[in-house]
């Protein structure tokens, strides 16, 4: 898989966001599947918008009971860790789930291209899984700069020479 950087954004907190963000016009998504019961009307246009949005959502998604039975001592922090994830510049956690939340709200699987060594693993990435069907869609692409930085990235019109490319 080849990539390159797309509209570099700096390590603000807000990067998931933009890159999110701008994967989602690589793709032209416009809209989002619905959440159980609730309809998704809105769509964020902005890194903050679409932060508030995965927040306002997020507890909406069916694995948030699972999310807050095992891994917070109870409802108040879980509420107030997404309170937490409202404010621009707040990075993402640690236990993955405002990412693992994204990829299930904008519904489609998110690869993440990490700056760890993956030599020996079949796929060069990590898979964020979405909701059922999303296999069938492309996935957005976005870069890791382990605990520093998140990157939008997009297929590069460079391709990979190979000796059978190659002129005799």
């Amino acid at each position: 898989m080849i990539v390159e950087l797309c509209d570099i954004r700096p390590g603000d907190g807000a990067c998931w966001y933009w890159s999110i963000l701008d994967q989602l016009k690589i793709h032209n998504i416009t809209s989002f599947p619905k959440i159980g019961r609730f309809k998704n009307d809105e769509f964020p246009t902005t890194a903050h918008a679409l932060r508030k949005y995965v927040c306002k959502f997020l507890p909406r998604l069916p694995q948030a009971k699972q999310w807050r039975d095992n891994l917070f001592k109870n409802t108040k922090e879980f509420n107030d860790f997404i309170k937490k994830h409202e404010k621009e510049n707040e990075w993402t956690d640690e236990k993955g789930i405002m990412c693992t939340a994204t990829a299930l709200i904008v519904g489609r699987r998110i690869h993440v291209i990490g700056s760890i060594d993956y030599s020996g693993q079949a796929d060069p990435f990590t898979t964020l899984e979405s909701i059922p069907g999303s296999e069938n869609l492309p996935p957005l692409t976005v870069g890791y700069l382990q605990d520093f930085h998140y990157q939008s990235l997009k297929p590069s019109n460079i391709q990979k020479c190979t000796l059978e490319n190659e002129p005799s």
